[in-house]
């Protein structure tokens, strides 16, 4: 017979939870109205061990659907347990496991920013302080609505990049599809016909027989070292030091470098202010940001901010030291915020005007990437033309005089 847990009330008003065996919800819930109890919440107890589901991380989508339905529920009313009650239903996968671990703490007399602390590799930091301000404030419904609003406008920038990236990943996949199809089936026909003819060939066209040839021969060692590049890079990237390395790199690219700089200052800027709006002292708000950052240059310069704000510096001061990373526009303004008691406000309209810029970024990006793609490609058909044209019309040519 399936088991409830339930919240109730007695006649004296006092809060009751506990379990009861029943046929169905309905059955359960009369017979605690029949004991007296008003019940405010009621649901089935999972006992199956083989709800086993192959989703292993919890996506930033899922994170971001949550948070807003549990900020709609919450603000129509609901209660918190209630609330995590209906989002575990309407949840799948791993997050649907971490709420109803979520629920059974909270149940069990736990505040919810415990509750998710338990799960802070799928729940920021930041995450986290937003609730507990929110439970100690009283305004928790109001601060999961912000933490909902800050999650989707990220969502949306990380959309915005991915898209701007698809183009070239296209053109570029077309392109080394097309050369294996070259190497593979055309050129090794070609190096037949051109050996045949008795003329010396042009230096491009022995250049493209050599790739064919050795396209032909050495086909799978090249895709094996490919694939033992891209692992061993992979595996370089995750040591620490060589990470900060190649996120400071990145920050130096042409293009790429501008829209991480900006996506980067977006993230701090509005992470910063929504913490300090909603009351957070900035000590732990600049945790929450330090934990939040991506790029492991602007995290390790945000700790050091953090140790120059504990002994007594201000923010402004040190960000004008490191106008690589904080550029004029950031510095002036934080340290007007700072003078004037608005750092929050002024951080919060940076992070917009930079939300804006990284729009702006990625929309220009393939427009920008597109012509010099062409040119590319064009460059590698005019090479490939001109290496089999150039023997073919020595050789008529060579025929012709006799």
């Amino acid at each position: 017979m399936p088991e409830y847990i339930y919240r109730a009330t007695n006649h004296l008003d006092e809060k009751v939870d506990g379990t009861i065996s029943a046929e169905a919800a309905l059955d359960a819930r009369t017979q605690l109205e029949l004991q007296g109890f008003t019940v405010q919440s009621l649901r089935e107890m999972k006992t199956s061990k083989w709800n086993v589901s192959l989703s292993l991380h919890v996506s930033i989508r899922e994170i971001t659907f949550f948070t807003k339905n549990f900020s709609v529920m919450m603000g129509a009313g609901l209660t918190v347990v209630d609330s995590l009650i209906i989002a575990e239903a309407q949840s799948a996968g791993k997050l649907q496991r971490i709420i109803h671990s979520v629920l059974q703490q909270v149940e069990a007399g736990q505040s919810l920013a415990d509750a998710f602390e338990k799960h802070k590799r799928n729940f920021p930091g930041t995450y986290i302080d937003v609730i507990r301000n929110g439970e100690i404030s009283g305004t928790l419904s109001d601060s999961m609505e912000k933490l909902a609003e800050r999650l989707e406008s990220d969502l949306s920038l990380r959309r915005k990049i991915k898209a701007a990236m698809i183009y070239p990943v296209i053109v570029i996949v077309g392109v080394v599809a097309l050369t294996i199809v070259l190497s593979t089936y055309v050129l090794p026909r070609l190096t037949r016909l051109f050996s045949s003819l008795d003329i010396a060939l042009p230096a491009s066209t022995r250049v493209l027989l050599w790739i064919a040839d050795f396209f032909t021969n050495y086909w799978l060692l090249v895709l094996i070292a490919l694939a033992g590049i891209v692992i061993l890079l992979r595996a370089l990237i995750t040591i620490p030091a060589i990470r900060v390395v190649w996120h400071g790199v990145i920050l130096r690219l042409p293009i790429v470098g501008n829209i991480s700089r900006n996506f980067n200052l977006a993230r701090f800027t509005l992470t910063l202010g929504a913490l300090l709006k909603s009351g957070v002292p900035i000590a732990e708000s600049f945790n929450s940001v330090i934990h939040s950052a991506t790029n492991k240059v602007y995290r390790k310069q945000l700790q050091h901010a953090l140790s120059h704000i504990e002994r007594g510096g201000s923010l402004g001061s040190f960000l004008e030291q490191h106008k690589r990373l904080f550029p004029p526009t950031v510095t002036r303004m934080v340290a007007v915020g700072e003078r004037t008691g608005q750092l929050d406000n002024i951080l919060l309209y940076l992070g917009k005007y930079y939300e804006v810029e990284v729009d702006s970024a990625t929309k220009q990006l393939s427009t920008t990437l597109e012509p010099i793609l062409l040119i590319f490609i064009g460059a590698a058909v005019l090479f490939v033309g001109l290496s089999i044209i150039t023997p073919i019309y020595q050789f008529t040519a060579s025929v012709g005089s006799f």
